[in-house]
């Protein structure tokens, strides 16, 4: 499937639709209607005198498309005369409203919600739609059609597979500090790619990570539990200020307390906002701060990871957390849909400031507790926070599929539990996975569900591509008839092609019988004419940042993998990176130097291609500065870690000072390099994503940085910089 072309039977003109988001049906009649007459707008875009606001982003998008003025958006009252481009439901403008009902909006097989029809002829353009959010999808076809002089006369007919279609934006590092413009741009991209739904993460935590500190963020205020608050720490070297800076903050959402406001921006784009929650599992900042709702030891003391879910204290607290993030943000924003989390409920390591190498089982080891299972603990703990919900008036409350299936819970018992509390149309299994995808979702169990793949997370390390496990999640949720797919991860600029894919997969399956037609079209979106030529950029960028073997050998070189610190070998890298990986690569096994050698030279084959003049086309110019960043990020690291490795490797061998001398100045030039690739992040980057990214290239610049200037002073064969202190493993 190409760039679509269509002629007209008697102007044999060529109409370039967007290839991602072709509608099911285009009938041309054969004529066309100049947007301009004598320099000024043939049209008005008329919307109802009473129109949601909504109505008035579908009018925003054709305006601007067109390059109308401002005043060309006119309520049905003041239109007047004249020819017009008409957004009609069935509340209006009056003069079309009826033929929404007789449109082929009404005829679409499924989510008639988001259907649309155009019809372009005569001197008006009728945009028919149920919805408003239907009205935004039938002004960007609109806009796509058109070729800027001309709208051709024609019919247009479409609708998605899946109702809801969107991202979640995890609460991590970057989300963390984005500011509203930063949300509103993003709000446009993802609607662009006809997404209609963004979770995003309100509370989460992870082990101690950095600084020996646990990672966790509060993203909202909540007035009932003032302790609830998570001050961060960055510490990380600027290029571009060529110093190193220590960040110091609280959340931006929360500090500004924006949530509300997010919620209101991304609505009048029609896309739903709604919170994620996460507990019972990922939970440390309300069991260390409310200890009566800690899991606890056998010993009563608090484990401050996990609850017990016998203490009427933790529904208590959880109800108090939920009322008012319901109250404030929620109801008075038409918004019914909350996500409770529930995944990963599993013993860790680093749960505990006080003892971060132990590893802490979450589940309550006290008396009432220990007279029922963990698994039936965690029933009845979900069917309690889906209940209080439902009597908030939440109507979609989303739970992570994996501990039910993990404990054994995903089968008839369950749906039956569910059934019984009144909570079957309410609750919703989002099954995750994030590399190839389940043969299913078990739809005999009767529960709403939704597919989730990745789109992208870990941004602040070597980007990832996940386009498999996007279309084989799509292809899985429009077979078993799945209500929705809601990627996880973060969002982020340089994901845009998943998000592309993701978008346009869930949009119309069909369209896409496999992932090569789907890369070829989107070659042809951002690079025209010469998309042959950028897809061959995409192959070599492809061969590094593809498939869980590449990711993981590429990730394996920045110290965030270990910072989970999940067993002593780990714990160990942790404590002493980078030079206990460097220890372990000394002896080049596998000839992990020569791979890593290839790998430099196919990433340099990508930026190449991608810096070409005139390769992107002139929409797609920032797609440029963020596919290179990301070919720099990797390629500083290939080659900084061959260099390090060799010259330790040299220096025990004992080779001669001047030679020495001139490893330094290798490393020096990879520095040199790194420091480069640091400037393009922060050239080119939001804000928000800066620091995070650059305190992972610090950690391996310090170091380098360390050895270079021991190297030049004529060391002995053992290097302090390459001193290893092991850790003191407490766990089997």
């Amino acid at each position: 499937m190409g760039i679509l072309e269509y002629e007209y039977e008697q102007e044999h003109e060529v109409i370039n639709m967007n290839p991602l988001f072709t509608p099911r049906v285009m009938e041309f009649h054969g004529g066309k209607m100049p947007l301009f007459l004598a320099a000024r707008p043939a049209f008005k875009i008329v919307v109802a005198d009473d129109a949601d606001p909504v109505v008035y982003e579908a009018a925003r998008l054709i305006r601007e498309a067109f390059d109308y003025p401002v005043d060309s958006v006119v309520t049905e009252s003041k239109a007047g005369k004249g020819n017009g481009i008409f957004l009609c439901t069935p509340d209006g403008p009056s003069r079309f409203a009826g033929m929404v009902e007789v449109s082929r909006a009404a005829d679409a097989p499924k989510n008639r919600d988001q259907a649309y029809e155009i019809k372009c002829m005569g001197n008006d353009v009728l945009l028919l739609g149920f919805t408003p959010q239907a009205l935004v999808h039938a002004a960007r076809a609109l806009s796509e059609i058109s070729d800027g002089c001309y709208i051709p006369e024609m019919t247009v007919f479409d609708y998605p597979d899946l109702q809801y279609r969107g991202i979640y934006v995890e609460c991590r590092w970057g989300p963390d500090n984005m500011t509203m413009a930063d949300w509103e741009h993003a709000f446009d991209q993802l609607a662009a790619m006809r997404m209609n739904i963004v979770s995003i993460g309100l509370y989460n935590n992870w082990p101690a990570q950095y600084d020996g500190k646990v990672s966790e963020w509060m993203m909202v205020p909540i007035k009932k539990y003032p302790k609830l608050k998570t001050p961060l720490l960055v510490n990380y070297y600027s290029s571009a200020e060529k110093k190193d800076i220590r960040f110091e903050y609280i959340p931006r959402m929360y500090r500004e307390d924006l949530f509300g406001e997010i919620i209101k921006l991304a609505k009048s784009k029609g896309i739903i906002v709604r919170p994620h929650f996460n507990t019972p599992g990922h939970n440390t900042q309300i069991p260390r701060n409310y200890p009566e709702t800690s899991a606890k030891f056998p010993d009563g003391t608090p484990k401050k990871y996990g609850f017990c879910m016998s203490s009427l204290a933790t529904l208590e607290t959880m109800f108090g957390i939920f009322d008012e993030i319901c109250d404030k943000y929620l109801l008075p924003n038409g918004i019914d849909f909350f996500h409770i989390g529930l995944d990963e409920v599993y013993p860790l390591v680093g749960m505990n400031e006080d003892t971060p190498l132990l590893r802490i089982d979450p589940w309550c080891e006290c008396p009432e507790c220990a007279k029922t299972t963990p698994e039936d603990r965690f029933v009845n703990y979900a069917v309690s926070l889906a209940t209080h919900l439902k009597e908030k008036g939440m109507k979609t409350i989303g739970m992570w599929h994996d501990h039910f299936s993990r404990g054994g819970k995903m089968n008839d018992e369950l749906s039956r539990r569910f059934e019984e509390a009144g909570l079957k149309e309410n609750a919703v299994l989002h099954w995750w996975r994030y590399a190839d995808f389940y043969d299913t979702t078990m739809p005999e169990l009767g529960f709403r569900r939704w597919v989730v793949p990745m789109t992208g997370y870990f941004y602040w390390i070597n980007y990832q591509n996940h386009l498999d496990n996007c279309f084989l999640a799509a292809e899985k949720g429009v077979e078993e008839n799945c209500e929705g797919i809601e990627a996880y991860g973060v969002w982020h600029p340089s994901y845009h092609q998943h998000y592309a894919m993701q978008g346009a997969k869930s949009w119309n399956s069909a369209n896409w019988p496999d992932k090569r037609a789907f890369r070829a079209e989107y070659a042809k979106s951002v690079f025209g004419d010469r998309w042959q030529e950028g897809l061959r950029a995409f192959h070599y960028f492809d061969d590094i940042c593809a498939g869980p073997g590449m990711m993981n050998f590429l990730s394996k070189y920045f110290a965030y993998p270990y910072l989970y610190a999940g067993w002593e070998a780990d714990a160990n890298i942790k404590a002493n990176y980078p030079q206990m990986l460097i220890e372990q690569l000394i002896d080049n096994p596998l000839n992990f130097i020569g791979f890593m050698a290839q790998i430099s030279g196919y990433v340099q084959k990508a930026i190449d291609i991608f810096s070409r003049d005139g390769l992107w086309t002139s929409d797609s110019g920032r797609l440029k500065d963020l596919y290179v960043t990301e070919c720099l990020r990797i390629k500083a690291v290939m080659d900084l870690f061959p260099r390090m490795i060799n010259a330790v490797k040299a220096c025990r061998n004992g080779v001669a000072a001047d030679k020495l001398s001139e490893w330094a100045d290798s490393i020096d030039k990879a520095v040199e390099y790194l420091d480069g690739a640091m400037l393009s992040v922060e050239t080119h980057w939001e804000a928000a994503f800066v620091p995070q990214t650059l305190r992972e290239f610090t950690l391996m610049r310090e170091f380098a940085v360390k050895l270079s200037t021991e190297l030049r002073t004529g060391p002995s064969k053992e290097l302090m910089c390459m001193m290893i202190t092991p850790v003191d493993w407490p766990n089997d």
